[in-house]
Order: C-alpha cells, then structure tokens, then sequence
C-alpha cells in the first residue's frame, strides 16, 4: 500500500513542479515559454503514460479479482490517495482529456470508486459544492491553481 502511494508521488513531481513552481522556490522566470511547453508535452505523452501502463497492469490483474490497488478485497488508503487524482486526469487538468483512454481498466477502478456507497452519497450531495475555503498557501504564488 506504501509503495502504491509513493508511486503517485514519482508519477506527479514533475507535474506538481510545473504547476506549482512558487511553491517549490522556483520562479516562472526560471523557465522559457517553449521549455515549459516541451515539460507539459513529454508529462502527458512520455512520463504520465509510463506510470499509468503500470497502473493498468497492475489493476488488470486485481480487477480480475475484484480487489483494489493495494491488492485488498476491501479500499485502502491508497484507493482514496489514487481515484481523485485519476479523476482529475480524466478531466484534462494536464492539457490532455484523453490521457486515459489506453487505459480501460483505469477507467473502469475511478467507476468502481465512485460506487463506493459513501463515495456515491457525497459525489450526490451539495457537500462537495464548499466554496470559500482559502488555501492555507495562498499567500505563496500559484496556489489557486491556475496552470502555469
């Protein structure tokens, strides 16, 4: 299960990097418009997909057995470290909608997550509508979000 989560860790580092910059004390001006282009473009066409064919590969063989990514009958916390994030990437927040879909069995783990029946209840609910929560690192550069 460790290992699982640390695995996200290496797979967004250099994402988190990009987007996030002033948070890591690096200034935009460290990058060139084309270097941060060249960044977004080998994310999502060399480094994302390297570690999503791990996923899938590894989800493959537990979707057989309708067991999770920790490799459990039952949600660990890494299910609930993974599925947002893979839902996200669903959504194109990388510059890229279609990331997932070479990836059948990703696709198929972010459903079954989210008939989890809790999971089901708040993604129905207006709980999940908060607005006017400040980010306890709005004060640091970039931290609303917005793409570099």
């Amino acid at each position: 299960v460790d290992a699982i989560i640390d695995h996200q860790d290496d797979m967004f580092t250099g994402w988190r990097i990009y987007k996030y910059h002033d948070r890591f004390g690096i200034s935009k001006d460290s990058f060139s418009e084309d270097g941060l282009a060249d960044v977004q473009t080998r994310l999502n066409t060399e480094i994302f997909p390297m570690h999503l064919q791990f996923l899938e590969k590894r989800l493959k063989s537990s979707n057989a057995k309708n067991l999770w990514l920790g490799n459990t009958e039952n949600p660990t916390i890494c299910d609930f470290y993974w599925a947002p994030t893979l839902l996200d990437l669903k959504s194109g927040s990388t510059g890229d909608a279609n990331l997932l879909n070479d990836f059948p069995a990703i696709r198929e783990y972010i459903e079954r997550f989210n008939r989890i029946p809790e999971i089901f209840e708040y993604n129905n609910s207006s709980a999940k509508d908060i607005q006017d929560v400040e980010d306890p690192l709005s004060s640091i550069g970039n931290a609303g979000g917005d793409s570099v």
